[in-house]
């Protein structure tokens, strides 16, 4: 197979979506009374956008059967020789070639993904002061988010497979489905690849299926607080002179998430789908009750302009499906030992309970990106024992049959889990802050920040379980990968590793925050404000397995790819210059940086690379210049323009595979054949 056999789905890709987008806010204030102001927040916006990737097709799931006694009048003969062995004799009429086809829908065009998504979010409240020293807030709050999907120009593998299935009509001596002539499915139209130019829009307007989805989550909140300065009561510390505040408060949240589809969806018939996309529906709340103190400790001394210390605690019970109790709580310390430098220090354990999606998503098949397959060819990189542990038949190892997929794309299981418990973490930062009088406008920013999460909720990614048990043969690896008949994870439905959402082990990540920034009046043309965002990423350890069970970590700094995800620079940062003109005018440029990455299958640790794959690919350092100007006008009304990325960075395209894999199933037996291959979309023999 040569280049000239793949497909470059690429071209037909939308390179920029267009979209839609509106959106509006209202705020109102009413003062009811001297100790009681009303408040009122709504906001919308309605985002509509198209996407369109490559046509849909026959995507080798499944086999389709032809007679090899020549019923099927659309094969020629010529081509019923090559999928039925060049037979000198006439095979019997029993006798059938199952042949795995992946030809695409050139003729029917992109398929095209019509998404919309429409948010409200409304806020009554009502908040005053009380007791001459307290004030309180109580809100309420309600928001939603509406989806609407609607997929077109897929292909259903039902009709598919009736399309495929042709006979010669006896009424009227023509090519039918046979589902058409003894009556399952009237409307069957052939669908015929054999040639070229055999495909008919009759043919399409069959093939060609919607697939419907919509849904909508909800946020319910209740909140109410309370919060006094105690100085007013005397209070304070001898040592400070502003008095100790304090604030409490209590809430309560309800979460909700109903999602439905049609049955073209839910019963995965989209052949471009990858599996199933089923409805699911559920939901969750949580009562909480919180505290904060801030004390002042020392002020307007020697070496201690100021001394705070800052504390809070919250509890929070949330309801079945997570049905647990936590607790988070958090300390932190700012000294200024002088008017210009500020230290800082903070622990926080924090928790995160699962979302509604991650606890609801319905478990069904996906996608994911692997390079190849250990088990495939006929010389496998891995070994026997390695394969039959990946649940591989010991029959189909080194015969050629376990084939890697052209496009690189590997069936997974993915989906919620109601087992799920809130994860936690604890961080640790420590920085301080430098606006040195000599140097007006001056100011710069550093903090080291580092982060420990226990029970993260996450999934095991399907590459680091195949490697895991090719290379351990550890059955909490190799129990979630499942083989079809053939040995294949992606040419069916059957074979697909799964990858749901786990408390997986952990992670750790540690790093430099820096923020500089720099005010110069410019006399009468206005003043030029410099600042300088960045990241310098230190450590991105991901745990897959804790404990017992634990295989080791791998970092994910300076890496991208199918386990790593998107790419995590080292260093990126965001640079912006801005004019604010006297006359009520500011234009920016801004600069944002994003450090080189290289592929994690490149990567030198087993839990990425692996024994079986390897790839050089690598993201140069990329620079995005923006422009931005705006214009304000009546004190109250403002215009503005931007342009982001006017260099137009980009990436290149890939190329996408198209073949024909052959079975020969005979009436004494089962005999296997070389791999016929077929040439473009229109499935010319190669000989």
């Amino acid at each position: 197979m040569t280049g000239a056999d793949f497909y470059n789905f690429g071209p037909l890709n939308y390179w920029q979506r267009p979209a839609e987008r509106w959106s509006a806010s209202a705020f109102m204030h009413y003062e009811i009374s001297d100790s009681a102001e009303a408040y009122a927040e709504f906001m919308f916006h309605d985002d509509r956008t198209t996407s369109q990737i490559a046509p849909s097709g026959i995507f080798a799931y499944g086999e389709y059967t032809v007679p090899c006694d020549g019923s099927n009048p659309l094969v020629s003969a010529p081509m019923l020789n090559e999928l039925c062995f060049n037979r000198p004799d006439p095979l019997g009429t029993g006798d059938i070639a199952n042949v795995g086809i992946a030809r695409r829908n050139v003729e029917g065009g992109g398929r095209q993904n019509d998404l919309r998504h429409t948010s409200y979010r409304g806020v009554i409240g009502v908040k005053g002061d009380v007791w001459s020293n307290w004030n309180y807030d109580v809100s309420a709050s309600y928001s939603t988010v509406i989806m609407t999907d609607t997929y077109l120009n897929d292909f259903s593998t039902v009709r598919t497979a009736r399309a495929m299935d042709v006979i010669v009509d006896p009424t009227s001596g023509l090519p039918a489905c046979r589902s058409a002539v003894d009556g399952t499915d009237p409307n069957c139209v052939p669908y015929d690849i054999w040639r070229i130019g055999g495909v008919t829009p009759e043919a399409l307007a069959y093939l060609q299926i919607p697939l419907f989805a919509k849904g909508d989550t909800e946020l319910k909140t209740v909140t109410a607080t309370l919060a006094a300065d105690l100085g007013e009561y005397g209070l304070k510390l001898p040592t400070a002179n502003d008095g100790i505040g304090v604030a409490f408060g209590a809430g309560y949240t309800e979460q909700s998430l109903d999602y439905q589809t049609d049955a073209n969806y839910a019963s995965g018939d989209g052949a471009g789908q990858g599996g199933p996309n089923i409805g699911q529906s559920g939901g969750y709340n949580a009562t909480e009750l919180f505290a904060e103190v801030r004390v002042p400790l020392i002020q307007d001394m020697v070496m201690a302009d100021s001394l705070l210390l800052n504390a809070s605690y919250r509890l929070s019970d949330y309801s079945a499906p997570i049905d647990d109790e936590t607790n988070t709580y958090g300390i932190g310390l700012e000294w200024a030992p002088i008017e210009m430098l500020k230290l800082r220090g903070s622990y926080q354990r924090a928790v995160r309970a699962p979302s509604i999606i991650e606890l609801y998503a319905a478990q069904s098949l996906g996608l994911f990106n692997m390079l190849t397959d250990p088990c495939s060819g006929t010389t496998p990189v891995a070994t026997l024992a390695q394969c039959v542990s990946t649940n591989l038949d010991p029959a189909l190892y080194g015969t050629g049959d376990v084939e890697n997929s052209s496009a690189g794309q590997y069936n997974g299981f993915f989906g919620g889990n109601e087992a799920l418990q809130p994860e936690t973490a604890d961080s640790y930062t420590v920085g301080f802050v430098l606006q040195p009088a000599v140097l007006p406008g001056f100011s710069l920013t550093v903090d080291y920040w580092s982060i420990d999460v226990e029970d993260v909720i996450s999934t095991i990614p399907p590459t680091i379980t195949l490697s895991e048990c090719i290379n351990t043969g550890n059955p909490v690896f190799c129990d979630k990968i499942t083989r079809d008949a053939q040995g294949s994870l992606w040419s069916s439905p059957h074979g697909f590793i799964e990858s749901i959402n786990l408390n997986i082990g952990g992670l750790s990540t540690s790093g430099w925050d820096l923020d500089v920034n720099y005010s110069l009046p410019i006399g009468d043309m206005g003043s030029l404000a410099f600042r300088l965002n960045g990241t310098l990423l230190e450590e991105l350890v991901t745990e897959p397995i804790a404990g017992t069970g634990s295989v080791g970590d791998y970092d994910c700094v300076g890496l991208y790819g199918s386990t790593c995800g998107t790419p995590n620079p080292e260093w990126r940062h965001n640079a912006r210059i801005t004019w604010q003109m006297p006359w009520n005018v500011d234009v920016s440029l801004a600069w944002r940086y994003f450090g080189d990455v290289e592929i994690d299958l490149k990567d030198s640790n087993p839990l990425l690379n692996g024994a079986f794959a390897s790839a050089n690919e690598k993201l140069d350092a990329q620079n995005y210049i923006d422009i931005a100007a705006s214009w304000t006008f009546l004190e109250s009304y403002s215009v503005r323009f931007g342009i982001n990325n006017v260099t137009g960075r980009g990436s290149a395209c890939r190329r996408d595979g198209c073949a024909v894999r052959q079975r020969q199933h005979l009436s004494a037996g089962v005999r296997h054949a070389r791999p016929l291959r077929v040439h473009g979309p229109d499935c010319e023999v190669l000989t």
